[in-house]
């Protein structure tokens, strides 16, 4: 098991994450940070729309970054 962080980016801004999750490996971290990027994508306002979402590992080395894309805005 290892720790991981998920910080939230763009190219003026980051929100650290200080507290981080303790995942089995890469791969786990690489789906979590997904499922973020997901959840933050649902955000009505679209106020993350272009962050991402990187991962960190307890070096702070970044492993990968996941994009917040725009939501699809359906016309109902």
């Amino acid at each position: 098991m290892h720790k991981y962080f998920f910080d939230i980016t763009s190219e003026k801004s980051r929100q650290y994450d200080y507290h981080g999750r303790i995942l089995a490996g890469p791969e786990q971290a690489q789906r979590y940070a997904e499922l973020l990027a997901l959840d933050l994508e649902m955000n009505v306002d679209g106020q993350w729309s272009g962050w991402a979402v990187d991962v960190r590992d307890a070096r702070g080395r970044q492993l990968c970054s996941v994009p917040v894309r725009y939501p699809d805005l359906v016309a109902a």
